[in-house]
Protein backbone atom coordinates (compact mmCIF):
# COMPACT_ATOMS: atom_id res chain seq x y z
CA UNK A 1 0.00 0.00 0.00
CA UNK A 2 1.07 3.47 -0.61
CA UNK A 3 2.61 4.81 3.03
CA UNK A 4 4.37 8.13 3.62
CA UNK A 5 7.20 8.72 6.65
CA UNK A 6 5.75 11.55 8.87
CA UNK A 7 8.81 11.26 11.40
CA UNK A 8 12.37 10.25 11.46
CA UNK A 9 14.52 10.00 14.70
CA UNK A 10 18.03 8.67 15.60
CA UNK A 11 17.73 6.67 18.79
CA UNK A 12 21.07 4.65 19.10
CA UNK A 13 23.93 4.30 16.77
CA UNK A 14 23.16 3.83 13.55
CA UNK A 15 19.42 3.01 14.02
CA UNK A 16 16.49 5.23 13.30
CA UNK A 17 13.04 5.62 14.37
CA UNK A 18 10.80 6.02 11.15
CA UNK A 19 7.05 6.75 11.57
CA UNK A 20 5.46 5.74 8.36
CA UNK A 21 1.50 6.83 7.92
CA UNK A 22 -0.48 3.80 6.18
CA UNK A 23 -3.39 4.77 3.52
CA UNK A 24 -5.36 2.10 4.68
CA UNK A 25 -5.40 0.51 8.25
CA UNK A 26 -4.48 -3.20 9.07
CA UNK A 27 -4.96 -5.89 11.47
CA UNK A 28 -1.75 -6.33 13.03
CA UNK A 29 -0.69 -8.68 16.17
CA UNK A 30 1.90 -7.58 17.83
CA UNK A 31 5.47 -9.27 17.12
CA UNK A 32 4.45 -9.38 12.99
CA UNK A 33 6.75 -7.28 10.41
CA UNK A 34 5.63 -5.26 7.21
CA UNK A 35 7.63 -5.46 3.79
CA UNK A 36 9.04 -2.18 2.10
CA UNK A 37 9.84 -1.26 -0.47
CA UNK A 38 11.17 2.18 -2.48
CA UNK A 39 8.32 4.18 -4.49
CA UNK A 40 10.69 3.97 -7.57
CA UNK A 41 10.40 0.10 -6.71
CA UNK A 42 14.00 -0.26 -8.07
CA UNK A 43 15.29 -2.95 -5.58
CA UNK A 44 13.81 -5.64 -3.89
CA UNK A 45 11.38 -5.63 -0.55
CA UNK A 46 12.97 -5.92 2.85
CA UNK A 47 11.43 -6.89 6.28
CA UNK A 48 11.09 -5.09 9.29
CA UNK A 49 9.45 -5.57 12.44
CA UNK A 50 6.53 -3.34 13.86
CA UNK A 51 7.40 -1.77 16.89
CA UNK A 52 3.85 -0.19 17.30
CA UNK A 53 0.88 0.27 15.33
CA UNK A 54 -1.39 3.03 15.98
CA UNK A 55 -4.80 2.39 14.76
CA UNK A 56 -6.11 5.48 15.39
CA UNK A 57 -3.96 7.55 12.82
CA UNK A 58 -2.40 4.40 10.97
CA UNK A 59 1.10 4.69 11.69
CA UNK A 60 3.48 2.05 12.26
CA UNK A 61 6.98 2.77 14.03
CA UNK A 62 9.60 0.86 12.88
CA UNK A 63 13.30 1.13 14.29
CA UNK A 64 15.69 0.41 11.51
CA UNK A 65 19.73 -0.26 11.78
CA UNK A 66 22.04 0.87 8.92
CA UNK A 67 23.17 -2.30 7.20
CA UNK A 68 23.73 -2.64 3.60
CA UNK A 69 22.66 -1.15 0.31
CA UNK A 70 18.64 -0.91 1.36
CA UNK A 71 19.20 0.89 4.68
CA UNK A 72 21.57 3.19 3.33
CA UNK A 73 18.99 4.72 0.80
CA UNK A 74 16.32 3.98 3.26
CA UNK A 75 18.73 6.44 5.20
CA UNK A 76 18.47 9.33 2.86
CA UNK A 77 14.69 9.63 2.89
CA UNK A 78 13.14 12.87 4.65
CA UNK A 79 9.70 13.19 6.22
CA UNK A 80 6.65 13.18 3.52
CA UNK A 81 9.03 10.91 1.03
CA UNK A 82 6.60 7.78 0.01
CA UNK A 83 7.21 4.38 0.80
CA UNK A 84 5.25 0.90 -0.20
CA UNK A 85 4.63 -1.00 2.83
CA UNK A 86 3.33 -4.73 2.64
CA UNK A 87 1.90 -6.60 5.04
CA UNK A 88 1.53 -7.38 7.92
CA UNK A 89 3.03 -10.67 7.84
CA UNK A 90 4.23 -13.36 10.55
CA UNK A 91 4.20 -16.28 12.94
CA UNK A 92 6.60 -15.09 15.93
CA UNK A 93 3.54 -14.20 17.95
CA UNK A 94 1.88 -14.39 21.61
CA UNK A 95 0.52 -17.99 22.76
CA UNK A 96 -1.48 -18.78 25.49
CA UNK A 97 1.49 -18.89 28.06
CA UNK A 98 1.72 -16.38 30.66
CA UNK A 99 5.30 -16.77 31.56
CA UNK A 100 7.37 -15.62 29.37
CA UNK A 101 10.76 -14.94 28.70
CA UNK A 102 12.09 -12.94 25.71
CA UNK A 103 16.00 -12.83 24.94
CA UNK A 104 16.88 -10.49 22.43
CA UNK A 105 20.74 -9.23 20.64
CA UNK A 106 20.70 -6.33 19.36
CA UNK A 107 17.59 -4.67 16.58
CA UNK A 108 16.28 -8.45 17.90
CA UNK A 109 14.58 -6.05 20.55
CA UNK A 110 11.77 -4.81 17.94
CA UNK A 111 9.28 -7.52 18.10
CA UNK A 112 9.95 -8.32 21.17
CA UNK A 113 9.04 -4.83 22.41
CA UNK A 114 6.03 -4.81 20.52
CA UNK A 115 5.08 -7.59 22.60
CA UNK A 116 5.74 -6.11 26.06
CA UNK A 117 3.68 -3.34 24.79
CA UNK A 118 0.83 -5.27 23.87
CA UNK A 119 1.53 -7.16 27.32
CA UNK A 120 1.63 -4.55 29.60
CA UNK A 121 -1.12 -2.35 28.16
CA UNK A 122 -3.97 -5.44 28.61
CA UNK A 123 -3.19 -8.82 27.91
CA UNK A 124 -2.83 -10.92 30.93
CA UNK A 125 0.69 -12.49 32.06
CA UNK A 126 2.27 -13.42 35.33
CA UNK A 127 5.54 -12.95 34.78
CA UNK A 128 7.92 -11.93 32.23
CA UNK A 129 11.46 -11.77 31.98
CA UNK A 130 13.68 -10.11 29.13
CA UNK A 131 17.45 -10.20 28.56
CA UNK A 132 18.61 -8.02 25.74
CA UNK A 133 22.45 -7.94 24.68
CA UNK A 134 24.11 -5.35 22.56
CA UNK A 135 28.25 -4.85 22.57
CA UNK A 136 27.96 -1.21 23.77
CA UNK A 137 25.23 1.01 25.65
CA UNK A 138 25.10 3.73 22.67
CA UNK A 139 23.96 0.99 20.04
CA UNK A 140 20.86 -0.09 22.38
CA UNK A 141 17.78 0.89 20.75
CA UNK A 142 14.93 1.30 23.07
CA UNK A 143 16.89 1.38 26.73
CA UNK A 144 15.33 4.21 28.10
CA UNK A 145 11.69 2.16 28.02
CA UNK A 146 12.68 -0.97 28.71
CA UNK A 147 14.76 0.38 32.37
CA UNK A 148 10.92 2.48 32.85
CA UNK A 149 9.77 -0.84 32.73
CA UNK A 150 11.90 -2.53 34.88
CA UNK A 151 12.22 0.11 37.46
CA UNK A 152 8.31 -0.08 37.86
CA UNK A 153 8.24 -4.29 37.66
CA UNK A 154 6.46 -3.93 41.19
CA UNK A 155 3.49 -3.06 39.35
CA UNK A 156 3.60 -4.67 35.93
CA UNK A 157 5.66 -7.55 37.04
CA UNK A 158 8.56 -7.30 33.55
CA UNK A 159 11.56 -7.97 34.52
CA UNK A 160 14.53 -6.61 32.34
CA UNK A 161 18.52 -7.35 32.66
CA UNK A 162 20.64 -5.30 30.04
CA UNK A 163 23.89 -6.37 28.55
CA UNK A 164 26.67 -4.59 26.93
CA UNK A 165 29.32 -7.37 25.86
CA UNK A 166 32.01 -5.15 24.81
CA UNK A 167 32.09 -2.18 27.62
CA UNK A 168 31.94 -1.98 30.92
CA UNK A 169 31.91 -5.50 33.06
CA UNK A 170 31.27 -6.83 29.32
CA UNK A 171 28.75 -9.22 30.91
CA UNK A 172 27.25 -11.86 28.65
CA UNK A 173 24.03 -13.65 28.88
CA UNK A 174 24.29 -17.18 29.76
CA UNK A 175 21.95 -19.94 30.39
CA UNK A 176 22.19 -19.58 33.51
CA UNK A 177 20.03 -16.99 33.99
CA UNK A 178 17.36 -18.69 32.37
CA UNK A 179 17.95 -21.94 35.20
CA UNK A 180 18.57 -19.73 37.67
CA UNK A 181 14.91 -19.00 37.21
CA UNK A 182 12.19 -20.74 39.38
CA UNK A 183 9.94 -22.96 37.03
CA UNK A 184 12.00 -21.96 34.12
CA UNK A 185 10.50 -25.08 32.47
CA UNK A 186 7.13 -23.48 32.31
CA UNK A 187 7.76 -20.38 30.98
CA UNK A 188 7.35 -19.63 26.78
CA UNK A 189 10.38 -18.69 24.81
CA UNK A 190 10.78 -15.53 21.88
CA UNK A 191 14.25 -15.29 20.81
CA UNK A 192 14.97 -12.65 18.55
CA UNK A 193 18.48 -11.19 17.01
CA UNK A 194 21.74 -12.12 14.62
CA UNK A 195 20.77 -16.04 12.99
CA UNK A 196 24.04 -17.61 14.88
CA UNK A 197 22.85 -16.29 18.44
CA UNK A 198 19.34 -17.66 17.64
CA UNK A 199 20.48 -20.80 16.60
CA UNK A 200 23.16 -21.31 19.90
CA UNK A 201 20.03 -20.32 22.19
CA UNK A 202 17.69 -22.48 20.90
CA UNK A 203 20.30 -25.54 20.95
CA UNK A 204 21.07 -24.45 24.67
CA UNK A 205 17.41 -24.16 25.70
CA UNK A 206 16.97 -27.69 24.50
CA UNK A 207 19.78 -29.12 26.01
CA UNK A 208 18.03 -27.77 29.72
CA UNK A 209 15.26 -29.48 28.91
CA UNK A 210 13.00 -26.74 27.25
CA UNK A 211 10.44 -28.31 25.05
CA UNK A 212 10.79 -27.49 21.63
CA UNK A 213 7.14 -26.29 20.83
CA UNK A 214 8.27 -23.45 23.80
CA UNK A 215 10.56 -21.81 21.78
CA UNK A 216 10.14 -19.94 18.85
CA UNK A 217 12.30 -17.33 17.00
CA UNK A 218 12.00 -15.27 14.31
CA UNK A 219 12.60 -16.15 10.63
CA UNK A 220 10.22 -13.96 9.00
CA UNK A 221 8.20 -16.38 7.84
CA UNK A 222 4.84 -14.88 5.77
CA UNK A 223 1.68 -15.35 7.00
CA UNK A 224 -0.99 -13.78 5.09
CA UNK A 225 -3.12 -11.62 6.83
CA UNK A 226 -6.61 -13.83 8.44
Amino acid sequence: MNSKIVSIREVAKDIREFKIQLDQPIRFIAGQYVMLMFEDKSKFRKAYSVSTYNAMDKTITLYIKLAGEFTHKLFSLKILDNLFVYGPYGKFILRQNRKLMFIAGGIGIVPLYSMINSLVNGQGFNDLRVYYACRYENEMALRSELEFLNKNNNINNVHVKLYFTREGSKERFKIEDVTSVKGFLDYDYFVCGPEVMMNELVSELKIIGVPEEQIYKESFIMKPRS
